[in-house]
C-alpha cells in the first residue's frame, strides 16, 4: 500500500471524528494524485467535497468496469449481491438504480 507523501494533510484528515484511518488514506492519495477516491461512507463523500476531492462509491467503479467490457452485467451484479450479504449498505433508492442501469447496459 502507497502511503500519502502529504502527511500534513492525512494528519489533518485524521483528526476529524468519525473518519476511519482508511479513509482517511484514501481521500490523501486522491487529492495528491489528483484521483478518484473510492469511498462508501457518507462522511468520506462530505469530507471530499470539502476538500475538492472527486469521490464515487463502490458502485460507481463496478459500473466503469462493466462500461470498459472488464466485467460482465452478471459479475456486477453478483458482486454487489455478495457484497450486500457481507453487510454492505445501500439505500432502496440507490438499488432501483443501480438495477436499472444494469438493466439498460445489457439491453444494449
Amino acid at each position: 500500500m502507497r502511503e500519502p507523501a502529504r502527511a500534513d494533510f492525512l494528519a489533518l484528515l485524521s483528526t476529524l471524528p468519525h473518519l476511519h484511518e482508511a479513509e482517511a488514506q484514501v481521500l490523501a492519495l486522491a487529492k495528491e494524485l489528483e484521483g478518484i477516491a473510492i469511498v462508501d461512507e457518507s462522511l468520506a463523500r462530505e469530507v471530499s467535497r470539502l476538500y475538492n476531492i472527486e469521490a464515487h462509491g463502490t458502485a460507481y467503479l463496478l459500473l466503469r468496469l462493466m462500461y470498459r467490457g472488464i466485467l460482465s452485467t452478471n459479475q456486477v451484479r453478483d458482486t454487489i449481491d455478495d457484497m450486500i450479504s457481507a453487510g454492505w449498505r445501500l439505500t432502496a433508492e440507490e438499488y432501483s438504480k443501480l438495477a436499472r442501469e444494469l438493466e439498460a447496459f445489457q439491453g444494449e
